[in-house]
């Protein structure tokens, strides 16, 4: 009896036509939502000011005007201009194509994680139509190629630690997931320096997960692992460095001075900086874009923001999740709250001491970028597991619906399509209390399930007892 249940406990679910057919559906939601106008605006849109000219630098001699992080993605992007061409739409469609990619991945992330086609499918859904997804996915900057190699690193760190960590046993030194994982951690360090938080996030998973299974942590091995992997990061980063080596840089130009000195050397006066408890909350959203046209009445703009529904309700959700990870030790649950975790929690090194007074300096909201796989990932975890009760379905899909409707309100904000005054009032003229009842309410009766099992639970055992 105990075989049969670690077996299906164990079982794999094979990737097939069915997981094929839904992945072309989501598909086909987010690239419509992304490809349509795109070329909009047809100038620079925010930071791409910055990551276009430095792009353009890499098919000539001049040298990259953004010394401030890594090549990489600026590579990337200058890529996508030379499929596509030199032209705003040109810029965007290698940000397209890595957004798609992390929607995919975390399909796929969702189907290994929760043996489950149900929890794969809404986690991916759920990305994809999220706000800051879909701009993110839609502007030429870093965040989206590095978001997208961070996720693999920890997909990559998921599937070793599924096939090799068991009880009493070390898992073998060198194989191909942590070799796979090693270089995403150097791809996505050489495209922007903020992907050491999730490097660190995946070395206290590891440790975390092996101190459950085998209840100690084996130094020595700990130190091989280290010595061999390590140097496979630091090549990765050197070799993505070569495009600057041969135009003369100096190696110290490697240590990015210019970017800790921003983070923590200077003081950052920006109206769209925003505190890091500020981000979950969504209480400053960031303005890409802003035209009013009064001749015509309309307001054409582009803000990077969350899903009211989404957002808030993944806090309550998150915390249920930790909880039970905690309490019921589940190993690959806690991936998901290490990756959100380490990924946000990582900005709080973002810290000064002015006057004798510790100041964390928070950032901008796309800072939260990387994390929204693992917010999917979060909820879909949830909707998976309330999916197999018939009032879990109906619960579901109010959930979904709710998120939807919030998607049609505000995607005008999300592609650039001018909309009329009256509507743009409409939009932001919703009583942040009802919402907040509302959003409480929806997050609750996905719950309402488990609420119907103690009651009949507790009937049973009483109509025994009597």
């Amino acid at each position: 009896m105990n075989k049969e249940k670690e077996t299906k406990k164990n079982k794999v679910l094979k990737p097939g036509w069915v997981d094929v057919t839904i992945l072309i559906i989501i598909s086909a939601i987010f690239l419509f939502i992304c490809l349509t106008n795109l070329g909009f605006p047809g100038r620079y849109n925010l930071d791409e000011a910055y990551y276009v000219p430095g792009a353009r630098s890499y098919s000539t001699d001049h040298l990259d005007p953004n010394p401030r992080h890594p090549p990489l993605a600026k590579i990337l992007i200058g890529i996508s201009m030379k499929i596509f061409g030199d032209n705003p739409s040109g810029w965007r469609y290698g940000s397209v194509t890595a957004g798609l990619l992390i929607v995919i991945l975390t399909y796929f992330f969702g189907l290994y994680l929760f043996k489950s086609r149900v929890g794969a499918t809404a986690a991916s859904f759920l990305l994809s139509i999220d706000f800051l997804h879909i701009v993110q996915s839609r502007i030429a900057t870093l965040d989206i190629y590095t978001s997208f190699f961070i996720l693999l690193a920890f997909f990559m760190a998921f599937l070793y630690i599924k096939k090799y960590f068991r009880e009493e046993q070390d898992p073998p030194l060198l194989n191909w997931y942590s070799i796979l994982c090693a270089l995403c951690i150097g791809l996505a360090l050489s495209s922007k320096l903020s992907a050491l938080f999730g490097f660190i996030g995946i070395i206290a998973t590891y440790f975390l997960i092996l101190w459950i299974k085998q209840k100690r942590i084996p130094i020595l091995f700990s130190l091989k692992v280290v010595s061999i992997y390590l140097p496979i990061i630091i090549i990765v980063y050197l070799i993505a460095h070569i495009p600057l080596f041969v135009k003369g840089i100096s190696p110290s130009y490697l240590l990015y001075r210019d970017t800790f000195t921003l983070h923590y050397g200077i003081k950052q006066d920006h109206p769209q900086l925003a505190k890091m408890w500020q981000w979950i909350l969504l209480q400053k959203p960031m303005w890409y874009y802003w035209q009013n046209d009064v001749r015509a009445k309309t307001i054409t703009g582009i803000s990077a923001m969350g899903n009211f529904i989404f957002w808030w309700s993944f806090l309550g959700i998150f915390i249920q999740l930790m909880v039970l990870t905690i309490l019921k030790k589940r190993p690959y649950q806690i991936i998901i709250v290490m990756g959100y975790l380490s990924l946000y929690l990582g900005w709080l090194s973002s810290f000064q001491v002015i006057d004798g007074h510790l100041s964390f300096k928070g950032g901008y909201f796309y800072y939260m970028l990387p994390c929204v796989p693992f917010m999917s990932l979060t909820i879909a975890e949830t909707i998976n597991r309330v999916w197999k009760y018939k009032l879990g379905k109906i619960n579901v899909l109010i959930y979904l619906a709710a998120i939807l409707f919030f998607l049609v309100r505000f995607y005008p904000l999300l592609k650039g399509i001018p909309m009329k005054y009256e509507y743009f009032d409409k939009i932001f003229s919703i009583n942040i209390y009802l919402l907040l009842a509302v959003c409480a309410i929806l997050t609750l009766q996905l719950y309402s399930v488990y609420l119907t099992g103690i009651s009949k639970y507790l009937k049973k055992n009483h109509d025994k007892c009597l």
